[in-house]
């Protein structure tokens, strides 16, 4: 749902709708027997946004959401004033983790923790180390080029991103081999601003809705790496990066 909203209506295009920022993934449906009963009976027509998060022990997770009651258009109309656009995604990491989780051998530990201040920080010694984006929808024509601005703590060289090709029916991310690109590294600490030229992957075309980072190929001991940002663009933010 490119423009964050859903919407339960009746045969008329009445009813109510949910506008959540930044949300592109709904469930929707009806339980028990649709058409039967009234406002006190057991069958229920719902429809709820989605999110995977991290809820660490001492975190305040807030969220918010607006319900709509009217038509169609009206639920439309304000989903549309209030949101962005149909944007490439742009993740700012300065507060909070955008909504992105973690794969790994062991997921305790892979990141620094609450509260985020200024980037996110994860433990390179953990196997597999890996973050996922949050479900979301762009197109490979309108993002050719991803940049990350993050510091590398590491001996290694190369890293990775992955991405997932949009399929209606399947929420799930899948980062197959010919959906990859790596990139070169320094691994002195420093923050800088990396450019992965994707348009070059001869399979990065179409809808795509994951974006995989794989930090370093193996783990490493007393490895980090710190990111700050990561968009989707097509021109660079700074040349001396």
């Amino acid at each position: 749902a490119t423009e964050n909203w859903a919407a339960l209506l009746n045969d008329g295009d009445w009813g109510i709708g949910i506008y959540k920022p930044n949300n592109c993934l709904f469930i929707g449906g009806f339980a028990g027997k649709e058409g039967a009963g009234g406002t006190n009976d057991s069958p229920t027509g719902y429809i709820a946004p989605l999110h995977t998060e991290i809820l660490d022990h001492n975190i305040t997770y807030e969220y918010s959401y607006t319900l709509i009651l009217g038509s169609l258009e009206e639920i439309r109309d304000y989903a549309v004033k209030h949101g962005k656009g149909a944007n490439p995604p742009d993740w700012h990491f300065g507060k909070d983790r955008q909504h992105w989780r973690y794969q790994a051998a062991n997921r305790r530990g892979t990141d620094k923790g609450w509260p985020i201040e200024g980037f996110i920080q994860l433990d390179l010694s953990r196997p597999g180390m890996a973050a996922v984006s949050p479900p979301t929808l762009w197109q490979a024509e309108d993002a050719p080029t991803l940049y990350i601005e993050a510091a590398f703590k590491t001996k290694q060289e190369r890293s990775m991103v992955a991405w997932t090709k949009y399929v209606g029916d399947n929420h799930n991310p899948s980062h197959t081999q010919e959906n990859q690109a790596r990139f070169s590294i320094r691994g002195d600490g420093t923050f800088r601003t990396y450019k992965v030229d994707l348009a070059s992957v001869p399979s990065y075309s179409g809808a795509l809705s994951y974006l995989m980072f794989r930090p370093v190929a193996k783990p490493e001991k007393g490895g980090w790496v710190k990111i700050k940002r990561v968009w989707f663009g097509k021109n660079a933010p700074n040349p001396a990066n």
